[in-house]
C-alpha cells in the first residue's frame, strides 16, 4: 500500500508540474500573487497547491531562506527556461544563472530607530573606551522606505535580505495576525496571506515589494527583525 501511494503522490505530482509548474513559476517571476496566479492558469489548480508551489519556487531560486544570508548562501542562482521539443511541447529546465565565491561575512550589527542608525557591535563599550563613537552617520532622518530603497540599490536585491516571523505570528495570535494584516495595501496583504508561511523564522529577499511591506508595518509599529545587506556586510535591526 506504501508502495502504491508513493507511487500515486510521484505521478500526482508529475502530472501537476506537466500542467502547471511551469506556468506557476513563470508567473510568479513576474509578480502575481498566489491568487491572482490561480485565477490566470488554464488547467484548475486548488490555491494551496499553488501556494506550495510557489513557496518551494522561491525557495528554490533563493527568494526565500531559512537561515541567515551570508555569501555562501548566495552561491548558486536558478532561473527557468523555456524550451520546446521536436513537436512544439513547451517544458520549463531550471538552470544555474551565476555562482559567486563563498566568503565569511563580518557583519556590522545596527539599530535603525526614530531617525538615526546606531552602531550595536559586541565591541561597542570598548570602542567607546577608546574614545570611538558609538553613533554612525545615521540616515538623515528618511524614513525606512528609502533607507531600504537605497541600501538595496548599494548592495542589489541578491544580496539584501529581511527577516520574516508571519507562519510565527499567524498561529500564536491568529486574531492579532488578521488585524495587522488590514494595515497592508491590499496586493500586500494578498501576497503575504497567499503563501504558507512555515512555523519558523525565514528571510525574504528585499525585493520593491517586501520593501513596502515591511516600511508600512514598521511605521504602524507592527515589525520588528533584522535587515541583512551582504555585500556592505551590514546586520540592521528594525
Amino acid at each position: 500500500m506504501a508502495e502504491q501511494e508513493y507511487f500515486r503522490k510521484a505521478l500526482s505530482d508529475f502530472t501537476f508540474d506537466v500542467a502547471s509548474g511551469g506556468a506557476i513559476r513563470h508567473l510568479a517571476d513576474r509578480g502575481y500573487t498566489v491568487s491572482q496566479i490561480k485565477d490566470m492558469l488554464d488547467f484548475p489548480t486548488p490555491l494551496e497547491r499553488v501556494g506550495q508551489a510557489v513557496w518551494q519556487h522561491m525557495v528554490d531560486t533563493g527568494r526565500l531562506m531559512f537561515a541567515e544570508p551570508e555569501a555562501g548562501n548566495q552561491r548558486e542562482q536558478y532561473t527557468y527556461v523555456l524550451e520546446y521539443d521536436a513537436y512544439g511541447k513547451s517544458s520549463y529546465r531550471r538552470v544555474t544563472v551565476q555562482e559567486r565565491d563563498a566568503k565569511p561575512v563580518r557583519w556590522k550589527e545596527r539599530q535603525f530607530s526614530g531617525g538615526e542608525d546606531r552602531e550595536l557591535s559586541q565591541n561597542r563599550d570598548k570602542a567607546v573606551s577608546a574614545g570611538a563613537g558609538r553613533e554612525l552617520s545615521g540616515n538623515g532622518g528618511k524614513p525606512l522606505s528609502v533607507f531600504l530603497a537605497e541600501k538595496c540599490a548599494e548592495n542589489g536585491e541578491e544580496y539584501s535580505y529581511v527577516s520574516c516571523d508571519f507562519g510565527l505570528r499567524s498561529r500564536r495570535e491568529p486574531e492579532k495576525y488578521q488585524q495587522v494584516m488590514k494595515l497592508l495595501e491590499e496586493s500586500q496583504r494578498d501576497y503575504i496571506l497567499g503563501l504558507p508561511w512555515e512555523r519558523r523564522l525565514v528571510y525574504h529577499r528585499l525585493d520593491d515589494r517586501m520593501r513596502g511591506i515591511i516600511a508600512r508595518l514598521y511605521e504602524a509599529g507592527e515589525y520588528h527583525g533584522t535587515c541583512y545587506f551582504v555585500k556592505t556586510e551590514e546586520k540592521i535591526q528594525l
